[in-house]
């Protein structure tokens, strides 16, 4: 009985052991893609709810590229843009990183070039589950510029 106890004592010693060291390291990788559906807000015209998703990849733990589309006109194109995008973030506390973002896209419905440039945070309380939110300033070649906000979830694969 009394080896039984030990063995059983060991292994819950051992499992916290591993869940610290787990807990040590930044949940924010290099290495890692993320798919993140959003919801958004276009300043545009009157401003435009809409929704979207992004899939990027993060070379180091700070730097990252993606692409990313969102819907706003429910009874227009079904994707009304396309943008390439750069992160930098600052991973603090293993489960917050703010980051700087910067895009450059296409917009179909009204032909022209985009560019954005804004401010977010990722916070990550679960290995591989994040909510962000990000707002950025949309300079757009053609017609009016505006803000731009996203808020979401990501899933980091």
């Amino acid at each position: 009985m009394k080896k039984s106890l030990t063995i059983l004592s060991s292994l819950i010693c051992l499992s916290f052991v591993a869940t610290a060291a787990d807990e040590e390291e930044s949940r924010f990788r290099p290495g890692e893609f993320d798919f993140s559906p959003f919801a958004t807000y276009i300043d545009k015209t009157g401003g435009k709810w809409g929704a979207g998703a992004s899939l990027d990849y993060f070379v180091t733990d700070k730097i990252g590229v993606g692409a990313s589309t969102y819907w706003a006109d429910f009874g227009g194109t079904f994707f009304d843009n396309l943008a390439g995008e750069a992160y930098f973030r600052l991973p603090l506390l293993k489960i917050i990183a703010p980051y700087a973002v910067g895009s450059v896209g296409y917009e179909f419905e009204t032909k022209e070039w985009f560019e954005t440039l804004g401010l977010g945070v990722d916070f990550r309380p679960f290995k591989n589950i994040s909510a962000f939110s990000d707002i950025q300033y949309r300079f757009a070649n053609e017609t009016r510029d505006g803000v731009f906000l996203r808020l979401g979830i990501r899933l980091s694969l």
